[in-house]
């Protein structure tokens, strides 16, 4: 071989390890590349100065000898850096099948992308994340710019050209993102620049955050909505810690109190309030708070910037998940104007109180003050009625007599009406239980009405055995009842009406008086009213009816003092009937003996 071929192939030999050293060295980053390749470079220069120098002096043999050594010291660099070259490649081989089975495995999702947003590789989990079935299918596809939402097209973009400019761009960043069915997804992604196939490219690790986004939108969807309802409240809301110090408190406190919510937090309610009065519930209320108990609107008065107020809290005890008491969460309201009309309330009771007092007070000392002069005038009509000083020579005085003692008995009828309501108002009535002979107290009250029966022509029908059980009770206020009943109902019956008076032991063992009369009945939503004192119905025919109104709330009064019921049933031009039911204890065998079940009073 001649000396120009040998340094020509030792020239081919050099260039070719050359470019083999500078791909080891990109791949792997192997340094040791670049010293062997020195190495044979240095020894090559040196074998062809020789060469050049033999050449020079006409030395043939020595110019080819430094030539051929050239020629094997690049032939043996070529084969060592093939050699190291197989080895490190080889090495790096057996480190890649091994990153790339932990990619595939990992749970999150693993993809590369270059430019054109085409992916290059795709782990199984980035495929799932997508939609896809397979890594394939993923790689299958076009551009993944379509798997991005495309508001945030531009700004992923973005990113990808700052990296690949060698710019700072967020490393870790969300976004949204859609599945192969179009459905939105929410992506966690974390980026780096990467080399893949010698080509500058994006290697993306990812996680699926939709139900930690969806879990956040709704955590902030629901923090708005109470912010809503607590601006739109009348009501404020307020937290606290484990030491009852204000965590929390909504806008609406201020216009009830003039102080900001921050006047609040860090603080207790004592802290913030200038001067709360404690009653005594509020004290106990306290002590529940102490003991971490619920409670439920607790009113107290307070003075606060915009004066006084009363204010209403309501609160529950909140605990961590091992039972540890970390404070309260609740309410609060304004009851200023509650509290006020209930104080005004209270006010005007006690005052129609003491004015009822003041006006039965009264009426009882007018009527004992009626009766002295009554008395007289009934002792002297009397006397002239009965001629006991002989016979009178006019009969016009006789009849004025007559007229004298009835008006008379009626206003003592009523004197003693109002004496007896008097007393039951202001308490002061005495009830005297005995044994009473129903049957007997019936047929007397029969006797008492019978005269005015006859002037009103009523037919007046007794439905009651003549061995009644006896009943424990007022015998005077039995009969008062009753007699009031029967007076009312042949008033208001016309001549040839029917009135029923009915006494019997029902089934469940109370005592029933039932009165029924035919006459012209009360409007339905006038039963209340005529059961008040003074009150009669808004009935034409009631006002041309002599009464003072006090015949049925006195009979109520009697029958409730002694345990019992007064009921009215009426329909206008039917009739009305009045039902007087005394409880079973008060029932007693028609031959005497202890009360069934024991006497009330």
């Amino acid at each position: 071989m001649s000396l120009a071929a040998l340094m020509l192939a030792s020239a081919v030999l050099w260039f070719t390890a050359a470019g083999l050293a500078f791909r080891l060295m990109r791949r792997t980053g192997w340094g040791g590349a670049w010293s062997l390749l020195i190495g044979a470079m240095a020894a090559l220069g040196g074998q062809s100065g020789l060469a050049a120098s033999a050449v020079m002096i006409g030395d043939g043999e020595a110019a080819l000898a430094s030539a051929l050594l050239a020629f094997i010291a690049a032939g043996l660099t070529l084969v060592g850096i093939m050699l190291m070259t197989r080895k490190l490649v080889g090495r790096h081989g057996g480190n890649a099948q091994k990153f790339r089975d932990l990619v595939e495995g990992s749970l999150q999702g693993v993809f590369v992308l270059n430019a054109e947003w085409q992916v290059l590789f795709a782990n199984q989990a980035a495929a799932e994340i997508y939609g896809f079935d397979t890594a394939d299918e993923m790689l299958a596809i076009e551009s993944l710019k379509p798997m991005v939402a495309p508001h945030e097209v531009a700004r992923l973009g973005a990113y990808r050209r700052m990296r690949m400019r060698g710019e700072r761009a967020p490393e870790v960043y969300e976004y949204e993102g859609r599945r192969r069915d179009g459905t939105p997804i929410h992506i966690e992604n974390r980026s780096r620049v990467v080399l893949w196939d010698d080509q500058p490219s994006v290697l993306c690790t990812i996680i699926d955050i939709t139900e930690r986004k969806q879990a956040e939108m709704a955590l902030n969807a629901s923090r708005e909505r109470l912010r809503q309802i607590a601006r739109l409240s009348t009501d404020w809301i307020w937290e606290t810690d484990s030491q009852h110090r204000y965590t929390y408190m909504s806008a609406r406190v201020t216009d009830v109190s003039g102080l900001t919510p921050e006047a609040f937090l860090g603080r207790s309610r004592l802290d913030v309030l200038s001067k709360v009065m404690y009653p005594e519930e509020v004290r106990e209320h306290l002590v529940d708070m102490a003991r971490h108990r619920p409670f439920q609107d607790v009113a107290y008065w307070a003075e606060l910037p915009v004066g006084q107020r009363c204010l209403s809290v309501s609160g529950r005890p909140l605990f961590d998940v091992d039972g540890a008491f970390i404070g309260y969460r609740g309410t609060g309201r304004d009851v200023t104007c509650e509290r006020r009309a209930q104080m005004a309330l209270v006010a005007a009771k006690e005052e129609a109180q003491a004015a009822s007092q003041a006006k039965s007070d009264f009426l009882a000392h007018m009527s004992h003050e009626f009766r002295t002069p009554l008395n007289a005038i009934l002792g002297f009509s009397d006397v002239i009625r009965g001629q006991l000083f002989g016979p009178i020579g006019e009969t016009k005085y006789l009849e004025y007599g007559n007229d004298i003692y009835d008006s008379g008995e009626h206003l003592l009828s009523m004197i003693n009406d109002i004496l007896d309501l008097s007393k039951i108002e202001a308490g002061q009535w005495e009830l005297f239980d005995e044994e009473i002979d129903v049957s007997a107290t019936v047929a007397s009250v029969v006797r008492l009405v019978g005269e005015r029966v006859k002037r009103g022509g009523v037919v007046l029908t007794v439905a009651a055995a003549d061995d009644l059980p006896w009943l424990w009770g007022d015998e005077r206020a039995l009969k008062q009842v009753l007699l009031n009943l029967l007076s009312n109902a042949v008033k208001f019956t016309d001549a040839d009406g029917g009135v029923t008076l009915s006494a019997a032991v029902e089934a469940d063992g109370t005592y029933l008086f039932r009165v029924a009369d035919q006459g012209i009945g009360i409007p339905a939503d006038e039963i209340g009213r005529v059961l008040e004192p003074f009150e009669q119905a808004s009935n034409s025919l009631t006002r041309q009816s002599e009464g003072t109104g006090l015949g049925l709330p006195l009979a109520k009064s009697f029958v409730e003092l002694q345990g019992g019921t007064l009921e009215i049933d009426s329909e206008v031009g039917v009739g009305t009937t009045v039902s007087v039911r005394f409880p079973a204890c008060r029932v007693r065998p028609a031959d005497g003996g202890t009360p069934a079940v024991g006497s009330a009073a």
